[in-house]
């Protein structure tokens, strides 16, 4: 996805939907990927979905179920969902475009990562903690499927290997040859905890230039050459028993060398601050011979019906320069000062702000840059403006999208902080709280996607919610889930918003894509 796409070929479509094709990224066995344009300029990656899997009513089923989990993974270190079309005449789904090269093609021509190793294990960790929140399995992570953007690594294609599993014509068959845990090669299906052994493979993979385990995937991993600290952890990874394994957010915890919350998160800020792009190793150590076979120039498991697969699997960037990025990555900032090391026990929450804060990196703030709703910047050294409290919606506090019913049970603005230590935040502006009932009034299980609520001012403008609230915002997590027919949950989108702006609509859908929003009147 990152890399410089190849011109369009004779038959592509010059348009899908509002999106406007640039250029080819790839081609893999679940469809074809495009660089497009959207139509207020904003680069995207869309991927056409192959008309062989989407006439398979299951495949239709699954991918809508696929695609409205992975719109709600959190988006540090992900590529995020931005757009699904499933009717139509192309069916498709539209990602961030992440500028970059992917990490095998980047430790391919470089070598090992050596010292910068440490800083993609964190980021890529971070990205399954966050896929796996959703309950999403990757099930096919390899470094094709990792992008090195200027902002750290970018995990992509969750969930595809899955889908083309579940529907390969000879049974299930998941990943990438040469990426597969133990049980995995013994035909079970992929889980969280195979997607750690593919953790701990490509970590130890992109820092020695070799596979820590040979044609036995149970026997004893080979480290030599990682850090000791890094391979402690990588070695836990690699446990053939799926059980003994740990969990994505354990070994997030355990590599930022952590399991207390105040000095998780300072390890985390320490280790962001120095997480760039990987340069080239300073030694001479090339990839061992073979060792590129292991991400090997193939399609991943099972091959679009009658279709052919580019390269390097599901999404492979097609590279008309021979599969080689070549431009200098800048230098990395200085290398972190040893963390002083504390007791106790993290609590579940904290892991997602260590996973934010691991892949926000160089001058990001993620504190204060996470989740804006168009808010403007707090002027250093002035006092806050006095907040203007916005009133209790007059009129119209319930509606309905023929699916969902809304009923706005209250809306304020002015607050300045939200959030129990550690995990309080503070926004650029202010605070806007909308509590909302959310009643599912249709047959069939259903949730809102909580990023296409909008706050509307007088002018027009439209403002999205923090869809990271659910990490400091205890009371934002019910409006996240499942909602079964006939049930009801309550919970608070949080905009961060400038101050002084007066509200006149908060429009509510529950679609992910498509339909028109409805509106709620605030004054």
């Amino acid at each position: 996805m990152g890399d410089s796409p190849a011109p369009l070929r004779a038959g592509d479509p010059a348009s899908v939907g509002s999106y406007r094709l640039r250029g080819l990224l790839g081609v893999g066995g679940m469809g074809t990927v495009y660089l497009a344009e959207g139509p207020d300029g904003r680069k995207v990656a869309l991927k056409v979905i192959n008309a062989a899997f989407y006439h398979d009513p299951m495949f239709r089923h699954r991918f809508a179920a696929e695609a409205a989990a992975a719109s709600r993974v959190a988006g540090f270190c992900t590529a995020r969902v931005l757009d699904v079309a499933l009717d139509g005449a192309v069916p498709h789904l539209v990602t961030e475009y992440v500028a970059g090269p992917s990490l095998h093609d980047y430790a391919t021509a470089h070598g090992p990562l050596a010292g910068q190793v440490e800083a993609v294990a964190v980021g890529v960790v971070a990205a399954l903690t966050a896929i796996h929140a959703v309950g999403l399995v990757h099930a096919d992570l390899s470094p094709r499927n990792v992008l090195l953007s200027p902002f750290g690594p970018k995990v992509i294609d969750f969930g595809v290997a899955r889908l083309l599993g579940q529907t390969a014509a000879h049974g299930p068959a998941f990943g990438t040859p040469g990426w597969l845990a133990p049980e995995q090669v013994r035909g079970w299906p992929p889980s969280q905890a195979s997607d750690v052994y593919a953790w701990g493979l490509l970590v130890a993979w992109a820092g020695t230039g070799r596979m820590p385990v040979g044609a036995d995937p149970g026997a004893e991993p080979d480290l030599a050459g990682l850090d000791a600290g890094l391979a402690k952890v990588v070695r836990q990874a690699l446990k053939a028993d799926p059980a003994a394994r740990p969990t994505a957010r354990q070994v997030l915890l355990a590599l930022v060398g952590q399991d207390d919350p105040a000095a998780a998160q300072v390890a985390a800020t320490v280790r962001a601050s120095g997480a760039a792009r990987p340069r080239p190793s300073s030694r001479t150590a090339t990839f061992a011979k073979g060792a590129a076979a292991v991400s090997p120039p193939t399609k991943p498991v099972p091959a679009a019906p009658g279709g052919s697969a580019a390269p390097g699997g599901s999404g492979t960037r097609l590279d008309p320069a021979g599969g080689r990025w070549s431009p200098p990555l800048p230098p990395p900032p200085p290398p972190p000062r040893r963390r002083p090391r504390r007791a106790g026990r993290g609590i579940g929450a904290v892991v997602a702000l260590v996973a934010l804060l691991a892949c926000l990196l160089g001058g990001l703030k993620l504190a204060e840059s996470a989740g804006k709703g168009g808010g403007a910047d707090a002027q250093p050294g002035q006092p806050a403006k006095s907040p203007t409290p916005s009133p209790t919606p007059k009129r119209s506090p319930v509606a309905s999208d023929g699916k969902m019913r809304f009923t706005l049970a209250k809306f304020e603005c002015g607050k300045k902080e939200l959030g129990d230590w550690p995990l309080t935040r503070k926004p650029a502006g202010q605070y806007c709280l909308a509590a909302l009932k959310v009643e599912n009034t249709s047959d069939s299980k259903g949730r809102i996607w909580v990023g296409n609520q909008k706050l509307r001012d007088g002018d027009g403008k439209e403002y999205g919610p923090d869809e990271f609230s659910w990490v400091y915002y205890e009371p934002s997590r019910p409006l996240f889930g499942e909602i079964a027919p006939g049930d009801a949950v309550t919970g608070t989108l949080v905009f961060d918003v400038p101050d002084g702006v007066t509200f006149t609509e908060l429009r509510v859908k529950s679609g992910l894509v498509g339909g028109d929003s409805s509106a709620i009147k605030l004054r």
